[in-house]
């Protein structure tokens, strides 16, 4: 009995630190492969996929692998505590997988190794995730240029 009740106040503790996630609206500016420039920034383009899609330009493919809920046992503030997205890159010129990379909602970063070589080779320095649906499945996310 005590066991039972013991794990009945843990779910209830573990659920009452995890509050209910508020998922974004589909975004209607995904334009795909375009280049353009906001400020100075340069960007390849913005794209919404769902998980197992791809997007290529010819030269590369960036597919989505899995969208990760975050991790509401991490620490307030951490990576773990995102909800992420895990993009692979692959070049089309051979059947070689670059590499693959995890990225924050609300956040990205810059393409480090081994993915960094997609930077000088397909003009993509980072990533930037603006919003991840976990329930519908979707990234809206935004590659920046070089």
């Amino acid at each position: 009995m005590k066991v039972i009740l013991f794990v009945l106040v843990l779910a209830v503790w573990l659920s009452a630190c995890c509050p209910q996630r508020k998922e974004p609206p589909l975004p209607t500016d995904a334009v795909g492969w375009k280049d353009y420039q906001e400020d100075s920034f340069k960007y390849q383009g913005r794209f919404l996929l769902k998980k197992g899609e791809s997007t290529d330009n010819g030269k590369v493919e960036i597919k989505v692998l899995e969208l990760i809920p975050p991790n509401c046992a991490s620490d307030v503030g951490s990576f773990e505590r995102q909800a992420r997205v895990r993009l692979q890159f692959r070049s089309l010129s051979n059947p070689q997988i670059l590499c693959s990379e995890v990225f924050p909602e609300h956040g990205g970063g810059l393409l480090i190794p081994p993915c960094n070589s997609i930077a000088e080779e397909y003009d993509i320095s980072g990533v930037g995730v603006g919003a991840i649906n976990l329930k519908e499945g979707w990234v809206y996310f935004r590659l920046d240029g070089t």
